[in-house]
C-alpha cells in the first residue's frame, strides 16, 4: 500500500516525504546548537534509532520526546506501513504509538493539547488529516472536505494551514473542525516545509525554484510568485492577521526543507552539509515581519555523522537541541 502512495505523489511532482523515489534508509541523530563569534556548530550528536528501513520525520513535541516515522515490515517480510514512534530523551527508549493496518505519517502536536495530527494513508489510499491521542488511538477526521493532505501546521487559533497535493500544490487555511470547510488557498507551486516563525506571528513556506518570487516587491498585499531560473526555492512569510505575503530569502539550489531555531535562525540542508542563515526581526511592528535577512553559512557537524547526507532536520522550540536525518 504504502509504495502505491509514494509512486501516486511523485507522479504529480512531488513526494509526501523524500525527494527520492523510493523510501531510503536512514537513521536519526539528536545533538546540540553550539553558539560561538564563528557562527553555529552542533556538537554531541547521538544515534537515536538504528533501523535499516526508512526513518524520518521527525518532531520535537517538547524537551523531553521526539516524535518520528519509521517503515514496519510485517511478518512475511515484504508487506509494510508506516507508523508513528516516540523517543524519549531521558530513557532513550523508542515506542510504536500507532501500529495499525493504515500508515501515518508527519506527527504535529495540536494545540488543544489532548493528541497530535498525523496523515493516515488508508487501505483506499486516501491522504487524510487525523487526529490521535497520545497513546496512539484516533480520535477523529479533521478537514474532512480536504484530500489528498501531504503536511501541516498548526496555528494559534485552532485553525490550520495544509500542504494539499494537486496540479499545482496549494497551501490552503482551514478549519479542520468544520467538515465542510474546503479552506481557501493562500499560496501555489509550494513545497512540503511548513513552520510558524519565532518572534512573529506568520508562518513560513517555500514555492519551488520554477516559481520564485520577485523580492523586490514590498506591495505583499499583491505578492506573486513569478518564474526566476537557477535560483532555490523562495522561501515566504504568510502573516494571518494582515493576509499580507512577504518574500523573504531564497533557499540554497538543491535544499528542500527547513527549520527554525528559537534565534530566528533559519536552517536547511543541502547534499551533507547543514547551513544557517540569520534574521533580523522587528518585533515592535505589528505585522512582526522580518526587517532583514543576511546570508547562508555552513554549520560545522562534529564527528563522523551524516556524511552520506541530511534528508531532513527538526529543531525544539524549548531548547537547543536538534535532530537530523542521516542517509545510511
Amino acid at each position: 500500500m504504502k509504495y502505491r502512495v509514494m509512486l501516486f505523489i511523485i507522479f504529480h511532482g512531488f513526494s509526501i516525504d523524500l525527494y527520492a523515489q523510493s523510501p531510503s534508509a536512514s537513521d536519526i541523530f539528536i545533538g546540540e546548537i553550539k553558539r560561538s563569534a564563528n557562527g553555529l556548530s552542533v556538537v554531541n550528536l547521538k544515534q537515536v534509532t538504528d533501523n535499516v528501513e526508512y526513518t524520518n520525520q521527525p518532531y520535537f513535541f517538547d524537551d523531553k520526546h521526539l516524535y518520528f516515522t519509521q517503515e514496519v515490515k510485517g511478518v512475511d517480510g515484504q508487506a509494510s506501513q508506516m507508523d508513528i514512534f516516540r523517543y524519549d530523551v531521558s530513557s532513550n527508549q523508542s515506542t510504536n504509538l500507532t501500529n495499525s493496518s493504515d500508515s501515518e505519517y508527519s506527527a504535529t502536536p495540536t494545540p488543544d493539547g489532548v493528541g497530535f495530527s498525523v496523515i493516515k494513508v488508508n487501505s483506499a489510499n486516501k491522504q487524510e488529516l487525523w487526529q490521535i491521542t497520545f497513546s496512539g488511538q484516533p480520535i477523529q477526521q479533521l478537514a474532512n472536505a480536504i484530500e489528498p493532505v501531504g503536511y501541516q501546521v498548526w496555528m494559534q487559533d485552532d485553525k490550520v494551514l495544509l500542504f494539499v497535493l494537486g496540479e499545482p500544490h496549494a497551501l490552503r487555511m482551514v478549519d479542520p473542525f468544520n467538515p465542510d470547510d474546503a479552506g481557501h488557498v493562500i499560496a501555489e507551486s509550494i513545497g512540503p516545509s511548513l513552520h510558524r516563525m519565532p518572534h512573529t506571528q506568520g508562518y513560513t513556506y517555500t514555492v519551488e525554484a520554477a516559481e520564485n518570487s520577485n523580492s523586490n516587491s514590498h506591495d505583499h498585499s499583491k505578492a506573486t510568485h513569478k518564474m526566476t531560473k537557477g535560483q532555490g526555492a523562495s522561501l515566504w512569510l504568510y502573516s494571518p492577521l494582515t493576509g499580507k505575503k512577504q518574500a523573504l530569502t531564497n533557499l540554497p539550489v538543491g535544499a528542500t526543507y527547513y527549520a527554525w531555531t528559537p534565534n530566528s535562525e533559519l536552517l536547511s540542508t543541502v547534499e551533507n552539509k547543514l547551513l544557517a542563515m540569520p534574521f533580523l526581526v522587528n518585533r515592535n511592528k505589528r505585522s512582526g515581519l522580518p526587517v532583514e535577512s543576511t546570508v547562508f553559512s555552513e554549520v560545522e557537524i562534529e564527528g563522523k555523522a551524516c556524511k552520506k547526507g541530511i534528508s531532513r532536520l527538526a529543531v525544539s522550540p524549548y531548547d537547543e537541541k536538534i535532530a537530523l536525518v542521516c542517509v545510511r
